[in-house]
């Protein structure tokens, strides 16, 4: 989120009270009694400075003015890990659907507005709206800055590609047959996922934003002169770079591993069983998270599988990685913890009523967003 917003979100989210973690199957020591345990003597020494205006009376509520008071037992609270600290339901108090993954330009902030395929220009600083633009005709799901450039990618069908220093649309990326559901840029060059019936990855130049190929589709070995698609055959749902690889993942349940220099097929990766939502790397390990609740660890120097992480029991629809722990947020509505370096697992976080779909980590707190919009925050 921008810094102003990330700032108006901890001035929102003052832990008025806690509640416990539960970690491993165990609930922890209960603290949500015991702050709001101080939290009632606060109230009780503010309302017994205010019972009179007696000289010894007035100096016990200077002394014990709320704010004051509040400040020292909060600093006594000692907050343990994970904590959760605060839930807000969308629409409570100043909340805002803030970004979770702002993309900021020049000071100037670019975010979907809502299922109208329009996309806001705000001031980054302030909030200030600059200028809407307008162009899809239907939902955007993904928005990428590079090089001075947005680009937009929608369900209807095509990627569009905004000039951020004027605000103006510069072309529009037509070939995908359905959604375009996922961008990404690597070495001057955008691959772009498409939805069903499309199934297909594009290559296109950033420079003259021409079409250069669609992966997987490669001539026949017969002679005959036809061509045959090893591409994907169910919708294309993420898409990651690595090590000069492309990483596909898809509803067909599987990744395929693709080579940027070249645009070839280089392995498909099986072993999920149901679609592949999200996919992340880090420490040279490829992580994805699938519609079996299951989380596939590979090794991105020869694609082979490590180990497979289960607990999640619905679909794990958002990974992140945060100080080399891994967060994966399920439809199970919990967030899971695990540990990069050996990929054990640390806790498991639950608080969350619908499906855990987005995260954003600031300030030495965990950020987490639901299906309908609740945000809870969590110590780390």
């Amino acid at each position: 989120m921008a810094m102003a917003e990330a700032e108006e979100a901890e001035d929102l989210f003052i832990c008025d009270r806690l509640s416990p973690r539960e970690g491993a199957g165990e609930r922890e020591v209960a603290f949500a009694d015991a702050i709001e345990w101080k939290q009632q003597v606060c109230l009780l020494f503010e309302g017994y400075g205010k019972q009179s205006n007696k000289p010894l009376n007035r100096a016990v509520r200077d002394v014990c003015d709320r704010i004051w008071v509040r400040e020292q037992f909060r600093g006594l609270l000692h907050l343990p890990r994970y904590a959760l600290i605060k839930t807000c339901r969308k629409g409570e108090g100043a909340h805002r659907d803030f970004p979770f993954h702002p993309l900021i330009y020049e000071g100037k902030l670019y975010t979907k507005h809502g299922y109208e395929g329009d996309i806001r220009v705000t001031n980054s600083n302030d909030d200030g709206h600059i200028t809407t633009l307008t162009g899809h005709i239907s939902d955007i799901w993904c928005l990428i800055i590079d090089d001075g450039k947005l680009y937009s990618a929608s369900s209807d069908s095509t990627i569009k590609i905004w000039s951020c220093s004027t605000d103006t649309l510069i072309t529009t990326l037509t070939g995908h047959t359905s959604w375009v559901t996922c961008l990404t840029i690597d070495d001057g060059k955008l691959y772009s996922g498409g939805g069903y019936p499309d199934n297909s990855i594009k290559v296109w130049n950033c420079s003259d934003h021409k079409l250069i190929t669609t992966l997987g589709r490669v001539l026949r070995d017969d002679g005959s002169g036809e061509y045959k698609n090893v591409g994907h055959t169910y919708a294309v749902k993420c898409l990651t770079i690595h090590g000069g690889k492309l990483y596909s993942g898809s509803q067909d349940s599987t990744i395929k591993v693709w080579s940027c220099s070249t645009n070839e097929l280089i392995t498909t990766l099986t072993g999920h069983t149901s679609w592949v939502y999200c996919l992340t790397i880090h420490g040279g390990k490829l992580y994805s998270g699938g519609d079996s609740g299951a989380i596939k660890v590979w090794n991105c120097s020869d694609d082979s599988l490590i180990t497979t992480l289960r607990g999640h029991t619905g679909s794990v629809y958002c990974l992140r990685i945060h100080d080399g722990h891994l967060y994966s947020g399920s439809t199970d509505n919990t967030i899971k913890v695990h540990d990069c370096s050996d990929d054990s697992h640390i806790t498991t976080l639950r608080g969350h009523k619908d499906w855990v779909v987005d995260f954003t980590f600031q300030n030495g707190k965990l950020y987490s967003k639901d299906a309908y919009g609740t945000i809870t925050i969590w110590q780390l």
